[in-house]
């Protein structure tokens, strides 16, 4: 499979792709395990532990409606996925780490990847008129990690894909969600 080539230069080009673009993903169906696989290979300049911003414009969209606010958002996503991978990427060596180590370091990179770019749409929305619900916010985050490529290859370690409806992304957006009407009720 290859990506158009509509597809391609939006990618190399840094912006997203067309909403018109469907992009291949490694998303495992009915509980078979899928690979990371970087599908745009030598020609572009990604890497599997690149962030998946295709995902992001292909998911985002559906979620929130505002152009500008999506923009902002998957900008968003974009700087805390990468910060999120360089803090959780040191809990497990490459290839070395065992199930439960792999597991711990998924979460803390989902959890962090999760609250972090809510936060920062919190604050540039002002407030809860952020443009998206606790439960679009769980349907969005539940759709993007269902992709292989959305946690990164060193921190996934060869994990089955989570679960559409992962109880891990579901705990951070309602606690998150929970903290951030406190914060809007000061």
């Amino acid at each position: 499979l290859k990506p158009s080539s509509r597809f391609t230069a939006a990618w190399t080009s840094g912006v997203g792709p067309s909403r018109g673009v469907r992009t291949p993903c490694a998303m495992a169906r009915g509980g078979q395990k899928a690979k990371p696989v970087n599908w745009w290979g030598s020609c572009s300049n990604t890497s599997c532990d690149d962030p998946p911003t295709d995902i992001f414009w292909e998911v985002v969209p559906q979620f929130v409606t505002d152009p500008e606010v999506t923009k902002r958002f998957i900008r968003f996503l974009t700087k805390c996925w990468t910060q999120a991978f360089i803090s959780s990427r040191g809990l497990c060596k490459a290839g070395l780490a065992d199930k439960a180590t792999a597991e711990a370091a998924r979460k803390t990179f989902t959890q962090t990847w999760i609250s972090d770019a809510l936060y920062r749409l919190y604050q540039a929305c002002d407030g809860l008129n952020m443009h998206l619900t606790e439960g679009d916010a769980k349907r969005m985050f539940g759709r993007m990690c269902n992709h292989a490529e959305c946690v990164p290859r060193l921190v996934a370690q060869g994990l089955d894909v989570p679960p559409l409806h992962w109880d891990v992304v579901v705990e951070i957006v309602e606690r998150t969600f929970r903290e951030l009407r406190e914060s809007d009720h000061k």
